[in-house]
């Protein structure tokens, strides 16, 4: 979490995107590049905050790999991916989101019998190149283990980057309504209440 480390929010607080353009990589569900072994496959769903669409989730030794039923398949290389977080949909702790180098977010939900320790697994067989950060833990026990609430006192990190890993830590994102992350309404003091802090 040094300064060089730290997440650029700025750039995704939109999560609607052009499904064609991801910024890293897609092709047909018919081609495979040379050298492309398949390492783990499951179904899932992309969610987005108005649409849904059904598919299947591979780990490749390349990439990360979502194909859709009409046979569209798009490609999360593994040098494209910055964050990995846990994600709840309708309570369930069974889905992840990815941060891309670009600024991108991706929301995947998956479903039972897989377990979130069993596609933490799974997710970690090929090497994310260029991942600052990969929630392998509980929310609280990641906060403990970044000292993020120690990083905020000593303001190492601003209260906008604070409240916004309590957030994505504790499962929120920017791509279910229901689990958006939550900022409260702070004024600039006690007799101004006209006026808000600026993080």
């Amino acid at each position: 979490l040094s300064n060089k480390e730290r997440c650029k929010f700025v750039q995704i607080d939109s999560p609607i995107f052009n499904d064609n353009i991801l910024g890293s990589g897609e092709s047909s569900s018919n081609y495979k590049a040379k050298g492309e072994e398949i390492l783990w496959s499951s179904p899932c769903q992309r969610i987005k905050v108005d649409q849904t669409f059904d598919g299947y989730f591979s780990v490749t030794n390349k990439c990360y790999q979502f194909i859709t039923p009409k046979g569209k398949s798009y490609n999360l290389l593994k040098n494209s991916i910055k964050f990995v977080f846990w994600n709840y949909c309708n309570n369930e702790p069974l889905s992840f989101s990815f941060f891309l180098m670009n600024g991108k977010c991706l929301l995947f939900r998956f479903f039972n019998p897989e377990t979130r320790e069993s596609i933490i697994e799974k997710l970690g067989l090929i090497n994310l190149e260029n991942c600052i950060f990969f929630q392998v833990k509980k929310g609280n026990e990641e906060v403990e283990r970044l000292k993020l609430t120690q990083r905020w006192r000593e303001r190492c990190i601003s209260n906008f980057d604070y409240l916004m890993w309590l957030n994505l830590l504790s499962g929120r994102t920017f791509l279910d309504p229901d689990y958006y992350p939550i900022f409260p309404l702070i004024f600039v003091s006690e007799s101004n209440k006209t006026e808000i802090r600026n993080f």
